[in-house]
């Protein structure tokens, strides 16, 4: 029998293996004949602005509930996690999204409590950041900056919220089972925190994409989210613009 080739473009349907093998269920065919997803260019930044990059693809395989980075199993997966939350307050309210107000009114995204669990609280009343709010400011850059570790942004990091940015966030809004609306608010931002780790310092934080895809690290002062660019490390702020 010829061996079938993997060989195939994003995006094609493998129709040469449709057929149900003997000893396989309906899920097993199903696995075997999704679509094969495309490949895309992602970054890593860590330390003082250092960057790596590499093309990685997104496995066209079901998620499983749990994730490994370095060995330590992570929470739900965020796309289930935030499909639950968009779909407990549509029901009904059974769960509310955090308010926004007070962290915007610090000026700065901001966080609290220390240790993996108090990292993960940390965005939730944050945001929004759009085109129309706070969308040219540093605040817009530490978004940015997760974009592009999760290999949705492959733009300059600008502190603009313009088209590409946008569409970004959109992507980053589908991968992860919320609503596609563009926008950084709370919902998003709380599912991005999920992936945020402390570095065990009381000062450094990493952002770890889904499945080790990129990384950025943070570091939080004083309260107050930092991050490197342009030669500095620059505040979050909502509220200027400096340094992009």
């Amino acid at each position: 029998m010829a061996r079938i080739s993997n060989d195939m473009p994003p995006g094609t349907p493998d129709t040469r293996r449709r057929a149900q093998r003997p000893g396989e269920n309906a899920w097993s065919v199903m696995r075997r004949t999704r679509f094969r997803s495309g490949a895309r260019r992602v970054t890593s930044h860590a330390g003082r602005g250092a960057v790596t990059s590499a093309t990685h693809t997104r496995p066209g395989r079901p998620r499983t509930l749990g994730r490994q980075v370095k060995g330590h199993e992570l929470r739900l997966s965020k796309r289930i996690t935030g499909a639950f939350i968009t779909a407990a307050i549509v029901c009904g309210g059974v769960m509310s999204a955090p308010s926004a107000g007070a962290s915007v009114a610090s000026g700065s995204i901001s966080g609290a409590d220390w240790g993996n669990a108090g990292v993960r609280n940390d965005w939730g009343d944050e945001g929004p950041l759009d085109y129309n709010s706070h969308d040219y400011s540093r605040a817009v850059a530490l978004w940015q900056l997760v974009l592009r570790a999760e290999g949705f942004y492959t733009g300059a990091i600008d502190c603009d919220f313009g088209p590409a940015t946008t569409e970004a966030t959109r992507d980053f809004q589908r991968w992860y089972g919320l609503t596609a609306d563009g926008s950084a608010g709370p919902n998003t931002l709380s599912v991005a925190d999920n992936s945020l780790q402390d570095l065990g310092n009381q000062r450094d934080i990493r952002y770890i994409a889904w499945e080790g895809m990129g990384s950025v690290d943070f570091r939080r002062i004083n309260g107050v989210y930092h991050f490197y660019l342009n030669g500095a490390w620059r505040t979050a702020s909502y509220t200027s613009a400096s340094g992009c």
